[in-house]
């Protein structure tokens, strides 16, 4: 069989990440960056794409992997110009199946920030309701602007239906939350390691980065979460707790259907509204605008 040179160059990625434990090895950043460039044109095979992106996930992608591939995005996208005085929620695009996205309702309690979100279809593996979904199902406010990857990423969301036919996280569920939206951002994690990782792969593109450890792995704090803020060379680390501020936290992990959430966020009780309202709060000094969360959800009372 006669292979182009794309092909021939990517199987040589293929066995650099999916040969095994003794024969892996890791990919420089050119190398990264080359094979997904190559897998965003599309210039292979869908079947050497799902190769190399399990077996890169099973090998575990290093900070140049996946920044040659962050790098790769840009490259071949159109990410709008970023807002002077605006933050960017990064949402994980697998969505949410448990609790609403209350930082876009808590968009409203700041109508003098430019919040922006991106969004897409559902993804795999959750296939959860995406910040695309809300934003179609109910009212925001003219401070939060949606921005659909179908059009500044048109080749990363052309690899939705891969992606969701393989049904498994792969480095893409890692790096797509943030896309350079505004000056300020914050993003949600689920596990630990990645309060290191993101302000090592987004810090310089951000003049502040709140990286928080939220709800189903989103920057929602609906009980005590843990923080980092990276402002430059600087991390410090912080927590906060909805109990210190009278609010009853959500432990419960209970699935809900669009419809429901989104009842939720049109009319929330009074636990659900301080919780809008803290969330207003870290978000706020996420950009900056309140020097703590403490006097910041005092400000918004």
């Amino acid at each position: 069989m006669q292979y182009s040179d794309e092909h021939t160059r990517f199987l040589e990625y293929i066995r650099a990440v999916g040969t095994g434990v003794k024969g892996n090895r890791d990919l420089t950043y050119v190398e990264s960056k080359d094979a997904f460039e190559l897998i965003l044109k599309r210039s292979v095979p869908d079947e050497s794409i799902g190769a190399f992106m399990i077996g890169l996930r099973v090998k575990k992608e290093t900070p140049e992997e996946l920044r040659g591939a962050i790098d790769a995005i840009k490259a071949l996208s159109l990410f709008p110009v970023a807002e002077s005085e605006s933050i960017e929620i990064g949402y994980t695009l697998d969505g949410k199946n448990s609790y609403p996205p209350l930082m876009l309702k808590s968009a409203e309690l700041l109508d003098n920030l430019l919040v922006h979100v991106a969004g897409s279809e559902r993804l795999s593996p959750k296939f959860g309701f995406t910040s695309k979904d809300f934003y179609e199902a109910l009212d925001f406010p003219d401070n939060l602007i949606y921005h659909d990857r179908a059009y500044f990423a048109p080749m990363l969301a052309d690899l939705t239906t891969l992606r969701n036919n393989l049904g498994l996280r792969t480095s893409f569920n890692t790096i797509e939350k943030l896309n350079y939206l505004a000056s300020t951002a914050v993003v949600g994690m689920f596990h630990g390691p990645y309060f290191e990782l993101y302000p090592e792969l987004y810090g310089k593109n951000y003049e502040r980065l709140l990286i928080i450890q939220g709800n189903e792995g989103n920057p929602e704090v609906v009980k005590k979460s843990k923080m980092m803020l990276a402002v430059g060379d600087r991390k410090e680390t912080l927590s906060v707790d909805p109990v210190d501020f009278g609010i009853e936290p959500i432990l419960n992990r209970e699935s809900r259907t669009l419809e429901a959430m989104c009842e939720m966020l049109n009319n929330p009780d009074e636990n659900l509204t301080k919780l809008i309202r803290l969330n207003a709060a870290i978000l706020g000094f996420a950009a900056g605008i309140f020097e703590t969360v403490e006097t910041g959800y005092n400000s918004l009372s």
